[in-house]
């Protein structure tokens, strides 16, 4: 309620006259006044503010949801010195009040000529990265396993297939949430473009609003205010609508990583690896039992032999990066992942 009443007060105040408004700010609008939506749209030039807005969010999300997924996955995945270290670094800046990056950065950005500029300030966001985001994202990688990227090399993979291929795919819950989070700071980010972009032109919707919010000192034209407010929110409204249910999923990300649930069971003579759990585009059919008759599924009866693939699994030559992948045996399970 503490969120909901506060919108809808700003809402239907958008709808009255400055009279109306005046007279009692708790009344209802006598009539709908959209000629206020009208009005703030010009007069605040809204059209080419959000147009900045959609550069510069647009922009930085893409790049900077790539940039956190790589370093997430470098830094959890592979194995390399140093690898505690900077992780040690990385950690030890949550300590650090962000406000102290300031100047650093503003002296940075003056030097390379990318003040007043809405591509440097989608570099600066982008390429610094977050540590929480980090965080979030590399924990939900480590909770793969390693065995799906182990068979990919073993089927001919290479480090940059296994990574866009397996856990790219795998991790798409935690890159939607994190790109949902992102998207929300960058929208809502006010401090950046206050500071950097000095022409009005270039300004985004945070800014705008704040040099609108700045007039109202000198008149008094409140209902195109909450009119522009409104047109404001709308965009970041309509995304919590839609994800929701991924935002509230951010809060147990790790412990739920979508429709694929991969439940590795390996023999005791290390004979195989087959994937016991497979997602709803697979059933009990498509699942084959290992060399030498063994069922790979759990609960079926010893000896059982699987009649249609005689221990082996069929792969056309378009699921394998090792081209010909017909008749390979079935510890090669990952080539079922690449469909």
């Amino acid at each position: 309620m503490s969120i909901v009443v506060p919108l809808g007060w700003v809402l239907y105040e958008s709808l009255k006259t400055n009279q109306e408004f005046f007279a009692n700010v708790w009344a209802f609008p006598q009539r709908w006044a959209w000629v206020n939506y009208k009005k703030a749209w010009v007069s605040y030039e809204l059209g080419s503010t959000m147009l900045n807005t959609l550069y510069y969010v647009g922009a930085s999300l893409i790049l900077g949801t790539f940039l956190t997924t790589i370093n997430a996955y470098a830094l959890v995945r592979l194995e390399f010195r140093g690898r505690k270290l900077i992780w040690s670094i990385i950690m030890l800046s949550l300590f650090l009040p962000g406000i102290n990056a300031l100047i650093p950065q503003y002296i940075l950005m003056r030097d390379l000529h990318l003040l007043n500029s809405l591509t440097g300030l989608v570099l600066l966001d982008s390429l610094g990265e977050s540590v929480f985001f980090l965080m979030l994202l590399g924990g939900f990688m480590l909770s793969l396993p390693k065995e799906l990227e182990e068979s990919a090399f073993m089927d001919g993979a290479s480090l940059f297939q296994s990574f866009m291929r397996i856990i790219v795919p795998l991790s798409t819950p935690g890159i939607v949430t994190v790109a949902i989070f992102k998207f929300l700071g960058l929208y809502n980010n006010f401090l950046g473009p206050f500071i950097y972009l000095s022409d009005e032109k270039k300004h985004t919707i945070g800014v705008k609003m704040y040099h609108a919010n700045q007039i109202m000192q000198y008149k008094s034209d409140l209902v195109t205010l909450f009119a522009g407010v409104t047109i404001a929110m709308l965009p970041t409204l309509i995304l919590y609508i839609v994800f929701q249910k991924k935002i509230a999923e951010g809060a147990t990300l790790g412990a739920v990583k979508g429709r694929q649930h991969f439940y590795i069971q390996e023999a005791v003579t290390h004979e195989f690896i087959a994937i016991a759990g497979q997602s709803d585009s697979y059933n009990r059919s498509s699942w084959c039992c290992r060399p030498g008759g063994y069922p790979a599924v759990p609960g079926q009866r010893r000896g059982s032999r699987c009649n249609r693939h005689q221990g082996y699994r069929k792969l056309s030559g378009n699921t394998s990066f090792g081209g010909n992948a017909r008749n390979r045996p079935i510890h090669a399970y990952g080539s079922r992942l690449y469909k």
